[in-house]
């Protein structure tokens, strides 16, 4: 199963959009947190999921009455389980029968809403039913108001006792003699004791009554929350313009203008535009190369974002996209080297792809920058052997790096846009003008990744940006002439 650390869902964006679902219910809002992975032989209950996000989106414009009462009730829904959970076992309070009673009626106010959405959406594993003889359990009297009150219409001694106590205390509000109020007083006192053993009484058979229904109660608050959680996804997907994956049995894993919303965002602030990533990858190694500054680890973290939605059962943010389920996804990044180790970055990637080689059968493995922090000739000579090695495995391997002479050892070789149409003039007037000279060179760096030659040298781009960034003419010139 994919299993990917805190950091590493944090830095491919995965954390932003588990954070931008917003559930209603504590139920759904679980669901998020501990939100469920699906594995290969999950198949077809990953269908069904996605299949319950796609019937959303269907339908939730043309029948917004009828999802804006389902959603209404779901805010008015507190977290009740616990005291399902204890009811057999434990006489529940007051305040535990009022909050079951509330979420009983709420059901009573949910299910015609979402049996009109059903009648038409047919949902997968999700039933709504509204309990009716639970809540008639704590509401013997059916009057569904949104209070409680121990009733004691099953309990003659509860109400003798009510009415006796009442009695007294109409006489102690006109009783003038001390010695009377005192005797009344005592009265009541023994009476209120009695009235809380009797309350307790019924109480209890409230409880053990509500414990025949724990099961069905479980039942409809997993649909409750699988409900919330479905809806949620379904706005997100609309909200980013995502698609319904196809899930491949095997073959190649196409994506499509693929977008990372945390990078699309954060570039909306700055009045600037995500460049979608369109990649195919083969069983075996595909590389990536391209300029300083050219996005190649964005490109990766965006792969590695929407394979991750698919495998949550989440539409990916894309034009198309088509995955086979995988058994595992391994990320190998300096920016999530583990420091506690006491290793240096490239000792701490080593270790990694040392503990990935012992688990890649069926897997996505994404190596960021591989072995950028030793000596160029060292770090080109492990990567080519990581390629070489890698495209022997049964695993989709993704791999973005600045060395030459890597990507003619790949099974399929992509480069950054880069620089290549860039206006060299325009840039500078730019810069003279006040603007920043890496803002200017990333408003007209091509983000986009093409095809090419596995063969194809990596581009040679840092001399440009070194020039566009006003670097000294002098070493400027030893480059050149180095070069």
């Amino acid at each position: 199963m994919i299993n990917l650390s805190f950091n590493q869902m944090n830095n491919i964006g995965m954390r932003y959009v588990l954070d931008k679902l917003s559930c209603s219910t504590p139920y759904g809002e679980e669901k998020i947190r501990k939100i469920k992975v699906y594995s290969p032989v999950e198949r077809q209950a990953l269908i069904a999921e996605l299949e319950n996000v796609s019937k959303t989106i269907e339908f939730l414009p043309i029948m917004k009455e009828s999802f804006d009462k389902v959603e209404h009730s779901f805010m008015c829904m507190k977290d009740i389980r616990r005291s399902i959970a204890k009811c057999q076992e434990v006489v529940l309070d007051e305040v535990e029968l009022f909050e079951l009673k509330k979420f009983l009626l709420q059901l009573e106010i949910l299910k015609p809403a979402f049996d009109d959405i059903n009648e038409r959406a047919s949902y997968n594993s999700i039933h709504i039913d509204n309990c009716v003889e639970a809540l008639d359990i704590i509401d013997p009297e059916c009057n569904r108001n949104a209070t409680f009150y121990v009733s004691d219409i099953n309990n003659k001694r509860l109400k003798e006792v009510r009415n006796e106590k009442k009695f007294i205390e109409n006489r102690l509000r006109t009783e003038t003699d001390e010695s009377v109020k005192k005797e009344l007083h005592d009265i009541r006192t023994k009476l209120a004791i009695e009235q809380d053993e009797e309350e307790k009484i019924v109480r209890k058979q409230m409880s053990q009554a509500l414990a025949e229904y724990r099961e069905k109660l479980e039942e409809i608050i997993e649909s409750v929350g699988k409900l919330d959680l479905t809806i949620a996804k379904a706005r997100i997907a609309m909200e980013y313009g995502a698609v319904m994956p196809e899930i491949a049995d095997d073959g190649n894993c196409e994506f499509v203008e693929c977008v990372n919303i945390l990078v699309s965002d954060s570039l909306k602030k700055r009045s600037r535009s995500f460049t979608p990533v369109s990649i195919e990858l083969v069983n075996g190694t595909t590389v990536i190369t391209g300029a300083n500054m050219g996005g190649k680890s964005v490109a990766l973290k965006t792969i590695a974002l929407n394979t991750m939605l698919v495998h949550v059962g989440m539409f990916p943010f894309a034009k198309r996209v088509k995955v086979k389920l995988l058994d595992s996804m391994h990320i190998i990044s300096e920016d999530l080297e583990n420091v506690d180790r006491g290793l240096s970055s490239f000792g701490a990637e080593i270790v990694q792809l040392k503990e990935v080689l012992s688990d890649y059968e069926n897997s996505m493995i994404l190596l960021d920058e591989f072995a950028r922090g030793t000596n160029p000739e060292e770090g080109a000579l492990i990567v080519r052997a990581a390629v070489m090695y890698l495209n022997q495995a049964n695993a989709y391997t993704l791999m973005t790096t600045h060395y030459d002479n890597v990507a003619e050892y790949s099974k399929a070789h992509y480069q950054v846009w880069g620089l290549k149409d860039i206006d060299f003039n325009k840039v500078r007037q730019e810069i003279n003008a006040g603007l920043d000279g890496v803002e200017a060179i990333e408003k007209s760096m091509n983000y986009g990744l093409y095809k090419t030659d596995a063969k194809h040298s990596c581009p040679h781009d840092a001399l440009n940006i070194c020039r566009l960034l006003g670097l000294d003419e002098n070493i400027m010139k030893i480059m050149e002439k180095l070069y």
